[in-house]
This record gives C-alpha cells, sequence and structure tokens, in this order.
C-alpha cells in the first residue's frame, strides 16, 4: 500500500514532472536545462516519499475508535481485500 501511495502522490504533481520532462529533452542540447530537470524530479520524488511517510505516520498512530478498523485494513497484507470487505460492510450497514 505505500508504495500504490507514493506513486499517487507522484501522479498528484504531474505538471511538474512533465515539466522535468520536457527540460530534461531540452537538457539533452542545453545542459543547465538538464541539471534543473533532475532538480525538479528529485524535489518530486523526495516530497512525495515524505508526503507518505506522514500518511503512513498517521494511519499507524491514529487515536480515533472510528477509524482503527479503516487502519487495520490499511496496514494488512492483503490490504485490497480488507478494504472491500470494510466498504462493503459500511455499505451494506446503511
Amino acid at each position: 500500500m505505500f508504495f500504490v501511495g507514493f506513486l499517487l502522490n507522484i501522479m498528484r504533481k504531474f505538471i511538474l514532472v512533465l515539466a522535468g520532462v520536457v527540460l530534461g529533452i531540452v537538457g539533452i542540447w542545453i545542459k543547465p536545462c538538464f541539471y534543473f530537470a533532475l532538480g525538479i524530479i528529485l524535489v518530486v520524488l523526495i516530497w512525495s516519499f515524505i508526503q507518505q511517510l506522514v500518511i503512513k505516520h498517521t494511519v499507524e498512530h491514529n487515536e480515533d475508535p472510528n477509524f482503527t478498523p479503516y487502519a487495520n485494513a490499511m496496514m494488512s497484507d492483503n490490504w485490497k481485500d480488507e478494504l472491500g470487505k470494510l466498504v462493503e460492510g459500511k455499505v451494506d450497514k446503511d
């Protein structure tokens, strides 16, 4: 789940990634653009990783009893099935 969230965080910064790719292509001919593109991509990767660490810490250390079933489902090895069961249970209950 951590890796999926990390990739989703990167995709939320699509404009920055696109700018990095374009500058990287321009950087083939103009070296400063290449280094700037590497900097943009590196910032996006670090930013996304930190965001995912914050989310993981929040899920692991949450004290809200209403959030506990969701947190347990997210942290399990079979998280897709557990989240599906949790959502189905909530939908059936309502």
